[in-house]
């Protein structure tokens, strides 16, 4: 069975795909500068969460539109990669997990956001469509005095699905406290920014770190993400690497 994408459908004859999710207020054009990078890039549409429905059910749910049996690398950028490591159990034919800009677990949660977890009643009652109004107004009056990754980003945030968001945002905040098990023979590789401010990669363990990029790599420097992917996905992982990539953070 072929696995659908807006645009086109990789069929199970063609390369391993790597499969990437979207961030938390992105969709699949958060990756559009990595499309010309990575040709075998599959960005699956989200599917309509159910009322209430935890970080986990929702994985095991995009598991099965991805296919549990085929083989793939799957992956994504912030709440996308929370969302893979929960698929990662439950897709047998993974051959790796890439995480763009995300954490391993709530664990690696800045204290802003542990601060929230008690609030998340919250979600259900906060008017989320102010934020798409503000990113469409924010991008069409000063945009031209933002980073070009930023007023992309905006651009984004104003043509989004406010409930998605209002689910999404609810699910992170009630996702497990040590997140997913590690899955046997599965490696994790992670790249992300180091001057990252939502999610500060002091915090978490990444395989290695782009010296000037934020939260948003995908957009700003998808030349070393590629980079980042091929090289690892090769198998080699090591190596001079060009471009602003510098080693990871030291373990505590």
């Amino acid at each position: 069975m072929p696995l659908a994408h807006r645009g086109y459908t990789l069929h199970v004859s063609a390369a391993v795909p790597l499969v990437l999710l979207s961030g938390l207020g992105a969709d699949e054009r958060m990756f559009a500068k990595l499309r010309p990078l990575l040709p075998d890039l599959v960005v699956p549409d989200w599917i309509p969460p159910r009322p209430g429905e935890s970080l986990e059910s929702y994985a095991r749910r995009m598991a099965d539109r991805v296919g549990r049996d085929r083989p793939c690398v799957i992956g994504g950028a912030s709440f996308g990669g929370f969302l893979a490591l929960e698929m990662l159990p439950h897709l047998t034919g993974a051959r790796a997990c890439v995480l763009v800009g995300a954490v391993r677990s709530p664990a690696e949660f800045p204290l802003w956001v542990r601060l929230l977890r008690p609030a998340r009643p919250l979600c259900r009652i906060l008017p989320f469509q102010l934020f798409w109004w503000a990113s469409g107004l924010l991008a069409a009056t000063v945009g031209g005095l933002l980073p070009r990754s930023m007023r992309e980003f905006l651009w984004l945030g104003s043509s989004l699905d406010p409930a998605f968001f209002r689910w999404a945002a609810d699910a992170t905040l009630r996702w497990g406290d040590n997140g997913p098990p590690p899955v046997p023979g599965v490696p994790v590789y992670h790249v992300h920014g180091a001057r990252d401010r939502v999610l500060p990669a002091k915090l978490t363990r990444p395989t290695e770190l782009v010296a000037a990029g934020g939260h948003v790599i995908a957009l700003s420097h998808p030349a070393e993400v590629a980079d980042f992917v091929r090289r690892h996905l090769a198998g080699d992982g090591g190596g001079a690497v060009p471009g602003p990539l510098v080693p990871r953070l030291p373990s505590a």
